[in-house]
Formats: structure tokens, C-alpha cells, sequence
């Protein structure tokens, strides 16, 4: 039996170990280059580490994404992943003994989320569109990664871009976008995206009438309550459409992809009649 000692010895190199983990979780990512890969939502072209050792560690430490780090996880040992849109470093201010070098990156999760890191010591090896994983950063306004073993350059996205709305003429200037996308995903960000199909819902009755937003002036008129199961929840305008809506917009849009599915459901078979087309004097054989 092991002795009293013993035990606690080995409790306390357990403890050690966890805290090391704890600290350094992306210590035991083994490195690998290879192609395109696609986790996390992320699409990357180049791997610099094996991601299927990224995704184990989730195991362990909890990942969350850019767009739901708040100051709350401060305590909590987790990581996050960001593409790195921005570089930039900051020379060692001499006449200020508080001032100290510093990098300073802009990374973004190629939707709608923006985070500026400041490092006190990053990997020398980062460019612009790197895929990077970050492991406990300090959350405020900013991130602040205090150790350079706190960031792993996981791999490069080579097909980012300023969303299509992008002026760089008016940028800062006004409320053109400045969002980097995918354009994998499409040209536009979301808010963007967003925007165009609502413009187009008014030159398409259809995409009109899923776009128009729901208030309705009693919940009786909901179109989404029934006789069967009471007055719905959701409320939105009654709209009075003519009964042969649908027949029309068929017609008008025949080659459209709902007249070719309707075409194909209602289409007609042919009904076979024994003795059509024989007529009297014809020789048949049985």
C-alpha cells in the first residue's frame, strides 16, 4: 500500500499537471501541414497543426465563439478562434517606463464580430488572414494575451474579403461596411445579405409576403392561429390574396423552379384502354 505520503504526493503532481494544462493547453497540439480543411465554421486552406487534436481539446477546456466572449469567462479556462485581419506593433515608448512593445492584432469571425487583441509577446511568425486560437485571454473592450504560448497559429484562410458594400473612400466616413467575409459564404455580410433580399421582397409578391414583418390588430386575424388549436402567438397583418394567387404567379414564372416541380407533380399519365385504335377488319393475334 502506498503510504500517506505518497498519496499526496501524487495529488499534488496531478494539481501541477492540471495547472500547466491549464496555463498551456495548446502545448501537446502536434504540428501538420495539409490542405483545405472545414471546422469549427471556419474553411481553412492551409493547416499548420492537426485541427482533430483542436477538436479533442474541447474534451478539457470548453471552445466558445468570438461572438459570445464576455468579461464573465474571465475565470474560466476556455479558447476561442479568430482570423487576423490587422497587424500592427508599438514601439517601446522611452520617455514612459509603462509603456511597453506591444503588438496589436484585429481579428474578426468573418461575420459580425470585431475583437482587438493586445500582446504583450505574440508569435513572430503571424500574417494577415491567419486562422489563430487564443486560450484564456483577458476580456474587457479588448483581449489581452500576456504570453506568446497563449496564441497557436492554426492554419490561413485564402479567400477573404472586404464584404461587396465595402467604399474605401467613404469607410469611417459614413456607415459603409467594413466587415471581412468568406466569400465562400457569398459577397456580402450578414447585415448586408439581409438588406438586398429584403430590397428584393418588393419586386417579388412572394418574398413580400414572408418578409412583412408581423403585427397584427387582434390575434384573432393571424393567420397563424386555427379553429383547431386557438389563437397563435405570433401576430402580423391579415392579407387578402385572390383565390387563383398561386395559378398566376404559375403561369407568369413557367419556367421558373416551382412551375417545373408543379409540372412534375401534377402531370398527367396516360390511361391505357384495350382495343384503342383497332378499328373493324384488323387481324390480331392473341
Amino acid at each position: 500500500m502506498t503510504s500517506f505520503l505518497q498519496s499526496i504526493s501524487q495529488d499534488q503532481d496531478e494539481l501541477r499537471a492540471i495547472r500547466e494544462f491549464k496555463q498551456n493547453p495548446f502545448k501537446k497540439i502536434p504540428n501538420q501541414n495539409c490542405g483545405f480543411k472545414y471546422m469549427f465554421h471556419f474553411n481553412f486552406d492551409k493547416t499548420y497543426v492537426k485541427l482533430e487534436s483542436l477538436k479533442k481539446l474541447q474534451k478539457h477546456i470548453k471552445y466558445i465563439p468570438l461572438k459570445d466572449l464576455s468579461p464573465r469567462l474571465n475565470s474560466r479556462t476556455f479558447f476561442t478562434i479568430g482570423c487576423i485581419y490587422e497587424i500592427s506593433r508599438r514601439e517601446q515608448n522611452h520617455n514612459s517606463l509603462l509603456d511597453n512593445p506591444m503588438t496589436i492584432l484585429q481579428v474578426c469571425d468573418l461575420h459580425n464580430t470585431k475583437f482587438t487583441i493586445r500582446c504583450d509577446d505574440a508569435p513572430t511568425t503571424l500574417r494577415q488572414f491567419d486562422m489563430i486560437a487564443i486560450a484564456n485571454p483577458d476580456i474587457s473592450v479588448t483581449l489581452r494575451v500576456k504570453s506568446k504560448e497563449q496564441i497557436l497559429r492554426i492554419g490561413h484562410n485564402e479567400k477573404v474579403q472586404h464584404c461587396s458594400q465595402f467604399d474605401p473612400k467613404k469607410y469611417g466616413k459614413d456607415e459603409k461596411c467594413g466587415q471581412y467575409i468568406d466569400i465562400r459564404n457569398g459577397p456580402h455580410c450578414d447585415y448586408h445579405a439581409h438588406n438586398l433580399a429584403m430590397q428584393s421582397g418588393a419586386q417579388r409578391p412572394m418574398l413580400k409576403l414572408a418578409q412583412t414583418q408581423m403585427k397584427f390588430d387582434t390575434p384573432a386575424n393571424s393567420p397563424m392561429s386555427s379553429p383547431l388549436h386557438g389563437i397563435g402567438f405570433m401576430h402580423g397583418p391579415s392579407l387578402q390574396l385572390p383565390d387563383n394567387y398561386i395559378q398566376k404567379y404559375l403561369e407568369e414564372h413557367k419556367s421558373g423552379r416551382a412551375a417545373k416541380i408543379n409540372k412534375i407533380l401534377n402531370s398527367e399519365k396516360p390511361k391505357h384502354q384495350i382495343g384503342a385504335g383497332l378499328t373493324k377488319g384488323d387481324l390480331i393475334i392473341l
